[in-house]
């Protein structure tokens, strides 16, 4: 394990080139607003230092187009609606949003980016945004999303075929099979809510497999699309569970990483088995969020940021 580098303020996000490995390049939204990492330089850069602003940015959410290496577009969720920038973080434009501008929670680029230009909003009160022209102009999507209150999304990896999106909320999941024009709940029980993270199968479209970790009821998973869930290994995820991500690989087996609040697990074989990364944290400090670069694969990189501003490499080990 490496310590990349410590800040003094929490880490929200982090949002790794889909290139990482090659140009070592990653957004850090915090406390304080948006940071650049540059592996080639070894430097951390104010990614905001264009705007000038007069105070903080407080930045929750960050994502990279899937086309990053292409296009360098990102996205910054922040406390005054999303910015944009097409240069890679050099200068950025506010996306046209409803008034007042919403808290951004969470982002969420289309699968096709590329080509439909799609990417959703998650926010604190106003429930989901939609964005057809790459973030151009912002409009609520909410119809039947009773709970506005939005703390994570998800997109089907076959999203151009099926349209399908989740929300997860203060009270529970909402689905959408029309590409976010309507919602409709899930069945997932409302005592196990709020839901703070929320992840499905890159195999979803013949798996059906969805994943949710929950604030104070550990994590769940549903094989049949979300009709039915099962706890999974609840004496080590007894609460909060922050983080999921999921690989596949090519012998069918899924790939899962899962944070909580002090600890970092993965499974290699659908979540049946777990063993735990050594991390060595901080006195009093806990996991904020991970990102995998090049997903959950044996000896992959994971970086993990903590509550005190730390962002760790880990690698990614195959057995106890």
């Amino acid at each position: 394990m490496q310590e990349m580098e410590e800040f003094q303020d929490y880490v929200y996000a982090i949002a790794p080139s889909p290139d990482f490995v090659q140009d070592g390049i990653c957004f850090v939204g915090r406390k304080s607003g948006l940071f650049r990492w540059d592996a080639r330089s070894q430097e951390w850069q104010n990614a905001y230092e264009s705007l000038q602003l007069p105070d903080a940015l407080v930045t929750p959410a960050v994502a990279l187009s899937p086309a990053f290496s292409d296009d360098h577009t990102i996205y910054a969720g922040t406390s005054g609606g999303v910015l944009r920038s097409e240069d890679g973080g050099k200068s950025w434009v506010l996306g046209n949003m409803p008034k007042p501008p919403p808290v951004i929670t969470v982002l969420l680029p289309s699968p096709n980016f590329a080509q439909d230009g799609l990417i959703f909003a998650g926010s604190m009160e106003d429930g989901v945004l939609r964005s057809p022209d790459r973030g151009t102009q912002w409009h609520r999507w909410n119809f039947g999303l009773v709970d506005l209150h939005v703390l994570t999304m998800a997109i089907s990896p076959d999203f151009a075929r099926d349209q399908t999106l989740w929300a997860g909320t203060d009270t529970g999941i909402f689905r959408s099979i029309n590409g976010g024009r309507s919602w409709r709940p899930l069945n997932f029980p409302s005592e196990l809510a709020p839901v703070l993270s929320l992840t499905v199968s890159p195999a979803y479209p013949t798996d059906e497999t969805l994943f949710v970790g929950t604030e104070a009821s550990g994590l769940y998973m549903s094989h049949d699309d979300g009709k039915s869930w099962q706890r999974v290994s609840p004496d080590l995820f007894p609460e909060t569970v922050n983080t999921i991500l999921v690989s596949s690989s090519s012998g069918g087996a899924l790939h899962i990483a899962v944070a909580t609040d002090d600890a970092l697990y993965v499974s290699h074989d659908t979540g049946n088995t777990w063993h735990e990364l050594e991390l060595h944290l901080p006195e009093d400090e806990g996991i904020s969020t991970v990102a995998a670069p090049s997903g959950v694969l044996p000896g992959a990189l994971l970086l993990v940021g903590i509550t005190n501003g730390q962002i760790l490499q880990c690698a990614i080990t195959s057995r106890t």
